[in-house]
Formats: structure tokens, sequence, C-alpha cells
């Protein structure tokens, strides 16, 4: 009996833990297929992060130029690819399948795929090198939108594809002359500030387009009446952005040429310059032994840069002198962490007598005298570059312009009527207008603001047709009048866009004070008879004195003005 009992407890043992085994079996196998179930949806996930849009265009192969294409309307894909897991020959034979072409149509080793920008129409490098067909897309590091590639198909004539520089950039360019150059430097201070399409001289028009990071910008001419393009002082060309600049010039003059866009009295490519604009700044590349070609100035493809020739007073001492500037700069600016301070003993002795009796630490000394040198290094340079370039002098000029606005002067009544107005009757008072003519800015002037402020008074005399002994000048209506007309307008504070308060009155010099007369009447019985007004005095008229006059001189200064004014 007790063995009996024995052998069945043993069993019903057994049998619980074979099913606990298998429960844990189960558990473990649902657990594998939940947690395979999250790896692929995380794998998915990741796959979907990693797709990338390519929209890929078709040329059917038709024109002669090899970078000029013949696209068709609807020859546009735009294909999702993983870059990690398609490789250049599967992307090929997909890009064929969208575009439905068999091998009867075209064979597959007369085609290849290349990067396209289709906002300037150029075709970049290719993607038929055989050691790359079994890569992933990964290795061109391709954007995850506005990717554009193309597949090219070879002419009949050709029986290989055309070797491509990678170095290759299509650069656009404007030549300047005497008769456009106002508008070209106007146009750079326009072009980085407003997005929009904006007319360029000669017919050449801006267009903007933005994406997520990255600009293009699109050069064309447009003929309004016939919608063609038309020549005029533009034209494009494609060039290695590492040769020398001294062979770029003479590639882009032997373009001007032959479009026939370059002036007769152009005859030599080593006196051309290459500008280039940016935010309140103009470039002219000049090469040095840092910078050397359109790579080194960081030229990209599709840039706009302008072509103009150095005046003929220019020498090549004056070029080389400006070379040797800037590569002075340039040094100085890799060694702008280093300082270099040899000095004999006896000006050692000199500084430490120096600091004795000043008490200037020798770091301020060095510091300041760094600055100046600097400073005036920087000035050499400038007037160099202007005695080379006109068109970098004239930006330079226009640069330092700014926009003023300024107000028509509110009319001022002469003493002996203001004194009619203050003693009135109770019929005279009644007639007065107690509202106040509002001023308004809306005079505008444009002035370099390294002009002296008298030529600001002029120009502002002439458009609003006075003399400018009539008038004065202050920031604001109540802020303190200017005085020396021959301290510049950024001495005062002028800025783009400031204003200039424009009042009627005799101006004040430097050496004088403006002194205010009133009418005081404390009994108030000729001017507020009626007690309406707090005050005791009225304003009358104001006037200049010297600062150093004697009172007894003053007095009768007044007594004369008085006269004048009240006789």
């Amino acid at each position: 009996m007790l063995v009996t009992q024995l052998n069945k407890t043993n069993k019903q043992t057994k049998i619980a833990n074979k099913n606990h085994n298998n429960n844990n079996n189960n558990q473990n196998n649902n657990k594998y297929r939940e947690d395979k179930a999250a790896r692929e949806k995380h794998e998915q996930w990741q796959k979907e992060a990693r797709m990338i849009t390519l929209n890929v265009h078709y040329s059917n192969g038709k024109k002669e130029k090899s970078n000029e294409l013949s696209l068709e309307n609807g020859n546009e894909r735009a294909l999702k690819v993983d870059p990690m897991e398609m490789t250049f020959r599967e992307l090929k034979a997909m890009v064929r399948d969208a575009f439905e072409i068999s091998d009867d149509q075209v064979a597959w080793e007369r085609c290849r795929l290349r990067k396209y920008y289709p906002a300037i129409d150029f075709m970049a490098e290719g993607y038929d090198d055989e050691n790359i067909q079994d890569c992933p897309l990964e290795i061109a590091k391709f954007n995850r939108i506005d990717t554009h590639l193309i597949l090219e198909v070879l002419r009949e004539t050709q029986l290989s594809f055309d070797y491509f520089n990678p170095n290759d950039i299509l650069i656009s360019l404007f030549v300047v002359t005497d008769k456009n150059m106002a508008a070209v430097v106007e146009r750079g201070f326009v072009q980085p500030s407003l997005l929009m399409q904006q007319d360029m001289p000669e017919g050449l028009s801006l267009l903007y387009t933005y994406h997520t990071h990255v600009r293009i910008h699109v050069y064309k001419h447009i003929d309004n009446e016939k919608n063609q393009k038309k020549k005029g002082d533009f034209t494009t060309i494609i060039v290695d952005s590492t040769k020398p600049l001294n062979e770029i010039k003479q590639i882009i003059f032997g373009k001007l040429k032959s479009e026939g866009i370059l002036p007769q009295e152009w005859t030599d490519p080593s006196k051309l310059n290459l500008i280039r604009f940016g935010y309140q700044k103009c470039t002219v590349f000049v090469p040095t032994n840092t910078c050397r070609s359109l790579e080194n100035f960081n030229v990209k493809l599709g840039d706009l840069l302008y072509v103009e020739h150095q005046p003929d007073s220019t020498t090549e001492k004056e070029e080389k002198d400006h070379a040797q500037l800037m590569g002075d700069m340039s040094e100085d600016k890799e060694n702008d962490n280093m300082i270099d301070v040899v000095n004999t003993d006896a000006d050692i002795e000199s500084d430490a007598k120096v600091i004795a009796d000043d008490s200037i630490p020798t770091s301020l000394i060095s510091e300041e005298q760094k600055m100046k040198e600097e400073s005036d290094q920087l000035r050499r340079e400038q007037e160099q570059l202007h005695k080379i370039s006109k068109l970098a002098r004239y930006y330079e000029e226009q640069r330092l312009k700014i926009t003023i606005l300024f107000n028509r002067p509110l009319p001022v009544k002469p003493p002996i009527q203001r004194i009619e107005d203050l003693v009135k009757t109770e019929a005279g008072q009644s007639s007065i207008s107690t509202v106040e003519e509002r001023i308004s800015f809306d005079h505008v002037i444009r002035i370099s603001k390294e002009s002296p402020l008298g030529q600001l008074k002029e120009e502002i005399g002439k458009q609003l047709g006075l003399d400018i002994h009539e008038f004065r000048l202050r920031k604001a209506r109540n802020d303190q009048e200017f005085k020396n007309l021959k301290k510049t307008i950024s001495h005062y504070n002028i800025t783009e866009g400031g204003v200039v308060y424009v009042e009627r009155g005799v101006p004040t010099k430097p050496n004088e004070i403006r002194v205010s007369f009133a009418l005081y009447d404390p009994l108030k019985k000729w001017t507020d008879p009626w007690k309406q007004i707090k005050t005791l005095y009225r304003d009358l008229f104001e006037y200049p004195f010297d600062k150093n006059i004697l009172v007894k001189d003053m007095k009768s200064k007044i007594v004369q003005l008085l006269d004048q004014f009240f006789r």
C-alpha cells in the first residue's frame, strides 16, 4: 500500500514538473515571438527612417552638347530607396523599370546615372564606375530629400561616355561696365535681404529657390516679349575650381569673346577681376599664397561672379603690392594666437621706465600697438584694392551710405506776431486753435555715414528749398541740437533708417549757446486774463549767443534784438 502511494505521488510530481516545463516553454516561445515582432517592428521603423527620395530624370540623348539635356515632359520619377540595402546596380535597374526602358530600346551599357542639378540644368559626377556597382548607395551620401539624378543615354555617334572632372563647377558670369556698375552695386545691397525676384541690368533676372537646407541661385536672361533667352552681359561656363586664377581668367576671357559680350577695349585677360557679392561685402579674387583658385575662395556650383576690367592706370606693381598685403593678412590670421615680441635691452629699459611712470601694463601696450598695426594694414589693403577695382571702390562708397528720414519743419511765426497771439482779447483767444500740426517724417535722403553733418544739412536744404542758416537739426524734437557741422553723421549715432528732426530757426554754432526768451506775466493780465493757463510765462523766441559773451554785452545785444523784432 505504501509503495503504491509513493509511486502515485512520484507520478503526479513528474506530471506537474512536465506541465510546469511546458508552461515555461510556452511562455518563452510567446516572449520570443513578442521580441521577434518588436525587433521586426523596430527594424522596419529604422528602415523607414533611412529611406531617401531620389528624383530621377531621363535624358533621351538627342542633344549635341555633353552637358545640355533633352528632357521631355513627364520624364521624372520620385523613387524611395534604402541607401543601406540598395546598390548602384539595383538602382540603375529600378530606374530603367520606372521609365519602362527595355534592352531593345537602350542597352544596359549605353546608359548611366549622374548627379543632376535641375535649377541650373547641370549634370555632375557619374556613378558608372564598375568598382562601385555592388556597393550600397550610402557611400554617395545622398540627401534625404532634394536629391536629383539623371539617366544619361549615349548618343548614337558616341562609343563611350565623356569623362567628367569632379572638380568642374558651373558658374554664372556677369560683365560689369561703367554703364551698368551703379545698377549692379545697388542690386548687390538688395540681393542678400529680399527673398523675391529682382530685376538685374540688361534683362538679367535673379530667382531664389529655397529648400530645406540648400539655397540655389537661378540666373536666367528673360525676354518679356518673346520669353526666350537673349544675349546681354550674362553667360555661364564650366571651369575646374582647382585651377589657378590666372588660367581661369584666360578661359573666361575666351568664353566672353566667343559669346560676343566682351567689350572691345578689354584686350588683356590678366586684367580681369573676378568679384563676388556677399552680405554687405564685396570680395575681389586676388591670388595669394593661400588663395590661388576658385576652390580656395569657396566658390560653389551655381555661384554668380561679376567680371570687370581693371582701370588702365593699374600697374603690375600695384597688383603685386595688393597680393603681398593679402598674403600678409592671411599669415597674420593663421598666427593670430601667437605674438612674437622682440625687444632690445634699450627697448626693455625704456618700456620699464614708461611702466614705472604711468603704471600701464605691458600687455595693454602690446595689444594697443598690435591693433593699430592691424588697422593700418587693413587701410593699406583697402587702398590697394580700390586701385585695381572700380567696382569694389564704388561698392565701398555705396556701402557706407545710409537712409535717413526727416520732416518738413513747421512754420514759425515772427516774434511780433507771437506777441500779438499771446496778448489776447476774449475774441482773439477764442479764435486761436489749440490743435498742433502733426509732424511726419516723410522725406528720405541716402548719404554716406562718414560724410560731415554739413553735407547732410545742405542736401536736406535742397529738398526743402531752405537755406542752411534758416533751420536746425536734432535727433529728436526734445534732443540737443547738432551744432558741429564738421563732425561725421556716424559721430551723432545716426544709423540706417534713423530720423533727423528739422526745425526752423537760427542754428547754433559749436561755441554758442541758445537762449530762450519768454514773456513774463505774473498777473496774467495780458496773456491769460481768464486764468486758464498755469504757467506765468509764454515762449517768444530763441537766439544763439557766444559762450564767452559778457553780461553787459549780452544786454546790449538783447536790446538790439527787441528793437529789431518789436519795432
